[in-house]
């Protein structure tokens, strides 16, 4: 210890100025750490990022005790359009008593009586025969728009009807997504006017959660847990014994009925979300992050111990240390996630410690290079007067300045490149519909009878429309080319249905019906690694144009296969139209990633055209960001049919 004291000491004394420079970069990584933490989102959406990846590695065994009855496809085509009649789901209830299961919960909001008494009556009647029922309340925003449980002044609350509240015990089953809308965290307890409320599976469990909102430490996919189809329960398909002692859960997972949320496994039903809670309060095995105080107090400490390495080991070792320290972190990191269900983020240090290590050796190099300098004043002072060795110094600069030259010419023509394709999108999609507007004043100033004003008006309403909707595809453009891309492991039929159900208003207003094909094998083996939020903008686009370029009344066809081709398998996604279609020219210049003129609609048009980025936004999300394929079916008057092709990133018979 002495030996070691006494080294400080005599580096202290001979590299003061080593020791000043230390000084002010240590105090520099402790304030930017500080900025970091101050801004919770840039801390958050990284932190989360790493998160979520680990936890997709995370080994953890579902509990065995859950069962899931899903609201399923299969059930809504046997039993007919939701919602069914409550004497279905007592009939339901009565089956799964059979079995005497510990508890039943039922993710379906029952706050209204039916317009059958009959059959509230027979519900009631399953609940009083029941062991435990736990059934949720709706919880609704006063005033409209979407659910906030962070503004619970804003929150209204309706419960079962008085009849069912006498055997069922009631919570509420809502979790507040993170900032980037996916479900991380589960709300233990909410308040509201003076009301507590716990939620619904630790009602289920009867066991209260330890932390007020804790991490769920998901236990997989969407198949983690076992699963039954609501319509063969109540058929008698599944022996009723299999639900003995069970934690029985009752919800929704059919794509058209809402129940879809976005978790770090992907998309995911809300009945599985609470399976994981459920299967999570069982094992007492939640996560919890570390306090924001905490985070910074172990941050400042490691990297004072690193920089403190820097100053104290030689040169050679500094790397080493780097090394050292970013495994350790990750390490203790991964460490506490999987076998103490605690989060300690190691990006923020991990980049700081890149950072010291980069600084630090910039000075190092620049202390090395200043005495080689004076070295070389000192013993070749004649260089400097050296005819030779000026020509080769200015030799040096000249090809520099060549160099730079030429850097400065090749970003020069890829500028001009973008700037003229910037003039064309403006001078075809931002100035037509202006000239339409012109025209169709003008035509009806010389000729007032030509068109009513509502008509006029109409003409310029959808042309002032369509200026928006060009700015903010440039716009959108602009921003896919340049974002980075975040790519998750996605299934594509939960990808279709939820651009399905995002689009379904665009389609009724158009009196069209959108006709989503799915085969179940093709479900389940339809995973690729994409960034979901791309892909969705990409199907949306080319829905909407199916939409848009097809008669009143018509049907979007939607299909997912699975291809093989060359020993690698694909999933095909194809968007159907029934509009006017397009010449082979036309297709060409699509699949080439160009885009093309289509005619406008209005009673005023001139004849102008559009260049569709639309498909210049498609094209460069499905090829040049994910190395997918395009291809296109079509022939004049007989519809259009999209191809979209993305390699699978998992199915065992690729060959």
């Amino acid at each position: 210890m002495s030996l070691f004291i006494n080294r400080l000491f005599r580096l202290l004394r001979d590299r003061r100025q080593t020791l000043l420079v230390w000084c002010v970069c240590f105090i520099a990584l402790v304030t930017i750490n500080i900025i970091i933490n101050q801004q919770a989102t840039i801390r958050r959406s990284v932190d989360l990022f790493f998160y979520d990846i680990l936890l997709r590695y995370k080994p953890v065994i579902a509990e065995q005790q859950i069962v899931v009855i899903e609201i399923d496809d299969k059930s809504l085509a046997d039993l007919g359009r939701w919602p069914w009649s409550r004497t279905t789901h007592a009939q339901l209830i009565n089956q799964v008593n059979q079995g005497k299961p510990k508890a039943i919960s039922l993710d379906i909001f029952f706050t209204e009586p039916s317009q059958n008494p009959q059959s509230d009556a027979q519900l009631a009647n399953a609940f009083k025969n029941s062991s435990h029922v736990v059934l949720p309340v709706l919880l609704a925003p006063k005033n409209g728009g979407i659910l906030d449980l962070s503004n619970l002044d804003d929150v209204v609350v309706y419960d079962p009807i008085p009849l069912f509240s006498k055997y069922v015990v009631s919570g509420h089953a809502g979790n507040q997504p993170d900032w980037d809308s996916v479900v991380r965290h589960v709300e233990a307890e909410i308040k509201i006017d003076g009301r507590s409320l716990q939620n619904v599976m630790s009602l289920v469990a009867s066991q209260q959660m330890a932390n007020e909102r804790p991490m769920i430490p998901y236990r997989g996919m969407s198949d983690s847990f076992t699963h039954y189809s609501y319509v063969d329960v109540l058929k008698g398909h599944v022996p009723t014994q299999l639900f003995q002692d069970k934690y029985v859960l009752i919800g929704v997972s059919a794509s058209g009925l809402g129940d879809i949320h976005r978790t770090p496994f992907g998309l995911m039903s809300g009945v599985e979300i609470h399976a994981n809670i459920l299967s999570s309060i069982l094992k007492s095995d939640f996560i919890t992050s570390v306090s924001p105080t905490t985070q910074l107090v172990v941050e400042i400490l490691c990297i004072s111990i690193l920089m403190l390495s820097f100053f104290m080991l030689g040169e050679r070792w500094h790397l080493l240390s780097l090394l050292t320290f970013i495994v350790f972190i990750v390490c203790l990191s991964v460490y506490l996630l999987y076998q103490q269900n605690t989060w300690f983020s190691p990006v923020v240090l991990v980049l700081l410690a890149v950072l010291a290590y980069t600084v630090w050796s910039g000075w190092q190099m620049y202390i090395a290079f200043r005495y080689l300098r004076l070295q070389l004043s000192h013993l070749v002072p004649e260089l400097q007067e050296n005819v030779e060795s000026r020509w080769t110094y200015k030799f040096d600069k000249v090809q520099d300045i060549i160099q730079a030259l030429n850097d400065a010419q090749t970003k020069q023509i890829q500028t001009d490149t973008n700037n003229r394709e910037l003039i064309e999108f403006l001078s075809h999609d931002m100035r037509t519909p202006q000239v339409n507007i012109l025209a169709a004043m003008s035509v009806f100033k010389k000729n007032p009878n030509y068109a009513s004003i509502n008509e006029l008006f109409s003409e310029i309403e959808l042309n002032v429309s369509n200026t928006l909707a060009y700015a903010q595809s440039l716009i959108e453009f602009n921003r896919i080319e340049k974002a980075l891309l975040n790519s998750e492991e996605l299934n594509l039929q939960h990808l279709i249905s939820y651009a399905c159900e995002r689009i379904y208003i665009q389609a009724q207003r158009e009196n069209m019906r959108i006709d989503f094909n799915c085969d179940i094998e093709v479900k389940s083996m339809a995973w690729v690694r994409a960034d979901g939020a791309l892909l969705e903008r990409a199907l949306l686009n080319l829905i909407s144009n199916a939409i848009r370029y097809s008669p009143s009344g018509s049907v979007i066809s939607i299909g997912l296969t699975i291809e093989n081709e060359r020993n690698e398998a694909f999933a095909v996604i194809s968007v159907s139209d029934q509009g006017v279609g397009m010449d082979e020219k036309t297709k060409q210049l699509l699949l080439s990633g160009q885009g093309v003129k289509k005619t406008g609609k209005g009673i005023f048009d001139d004849g102008t055209m559009s260049l569709g980025i639309g498909w210049r936004i498609v094209y460069s999300i499905v090829v040049g960001k994910h190395q997918g394929r395009l291809d296109i079916d079509t022939k004049n008057n007989q519809g259009t049919t999209v191809f979209l092709k993305l390699p699978l990133s998992r199915w065992p018979h690729k060959s």
